[in-house]
């Protein structure tokens, strides 16, 4: 029976005119029928209980099966937030290395291009002494004056420049 005939049938069964102890002066049939109607009428209305039960377990039952499912899609993306958080900080850290990478390799390289500046202003000075030595070795009067004077100590060549032998 549907939900609406069971309503039907209760509000016959519920009234005061339906009532078995009333009909049995009239008909033993009529009491015995009244009261197989009451029987039918539980009967009923437990079964119609009973399945609607048994649906609401099958939903329960489809709806743990979704929970569950649910929950391990959630567990599945908690594992993947944790494995990108993870390399975010791994990103993080390597950053944080090539960070102090690069300011070790400017440093080094600030450095490099003193010293290269250092290299060639002592390059040009020894050029220069170079091509001052060259010209007075190549004045006869310098090789008079100097020879002499080289025993001694260092000497002043007669351009001006100074001049230390060991």
């Amino acid at each position: 029976m549907t939900g609406e005939q069971l309503k039907q049938l209760r509000e016959i069964i519920e009234s005061p005119l339906f009532e078995p102890e009333a009909v049995r002066e009239v008909s033993r049939a009529c009491e015995s029928l009244c009261r197989w109607i009451q029987a039918m009428y539980e009967c009923c209305r437990l079964q119609y209980n009973l399945s609607n039960r048994d649906q609401l377990e099958g939903q329960t039952g489809r709806l743990r099966r979704m929970v569950h499912l649910l929950r391990q899609h959630e567990r599945e993306a908690d594992e993947r937030l944790e494995n990108c958080e993870q390399q975010l900080q791994n990103n993080r850290n390597e950053l944080q290395d090539l960070q102090r990478q690069l300011y070790k390799a400017e440093e080094e390289e600030e450095n490099a291009t003193r010293c290269a500046m250092r290299v060639a202003m002592l390059y040009q000075n020894w050029k220069a002494v170079f091509e001052v030595i060259q010209t007075c070795f190549l004045n006869p009067q310098f090789l008079q004056i100097v020879f002499p004077n080289l025993y001694f100590s260092g000497f002043y060549l007669p351009c001006g420049e100074r001049v230390f032998v060991p």
